[in-house]
């Protein structure tokens, strides 16, 4: 099967790893949760689909890098790979700025610079998300 490339570009590298970091963060938090309820250690296929999520989440961070702050390039992922993780993670991150863009639309956020900034990652996350979800054929 060929790779299914689509491009990152360069300004969301960072809001990637971010949401991959939050994507491992949700999978602990229902493993944890699921060794709460008793049973798990009798039935360890229950974190079959934990398990695959994590793994994928890891391998998205080996392509992007585990560490930030660094200047970034675009970066080419494999939509066939990494489709589930990829867009799990771009998802919590549009979903992160619409809060941020909440306190600049409510005034709560005052600083023009950062209602700028704000305002372009919103409307570029917005744009990228819809064009991942259409090219992995995951319609919102």
């Amino acid at each position: 099967m060929r790779p299914t490339l689509i491009t990152v570009p360069a300004g969301l590298v960072e809001a990637l790893r971010d949401g991959v970091y939050a994507e491992l963060r949700n999978v602990a938090e229902v493993v944890i949760q699921a060794t709460q309820t008793g049973g798990h250690l009798d039935h360890p296929e229950r974190y079959d689909q934990q398990r695959a999520r994590a793994c994928a989440a890891c391998a998205l961070l080996d392509l992007i890098g585990w560490a930030g702050g660094e200047r970034y390039a675009e970066l080419q992922v494999d939509l066939a790979r990494h489709r589930v993780v990829l867009v799990a993670a771009f998802r919590g991150a549009r979903d992160d700025v619409a809060d941020a863009l909440e306190d600049v639309v409510t005034g709560r956020q005052t600083d023009t610079g950062k209602r700028k900034a704000i305002t372009e990652r919103a409307s570029q996350l917005q744009e990228f998300v819809a064009a991942l979800e259409a090219q992995a054929g995951d319609a919102a």
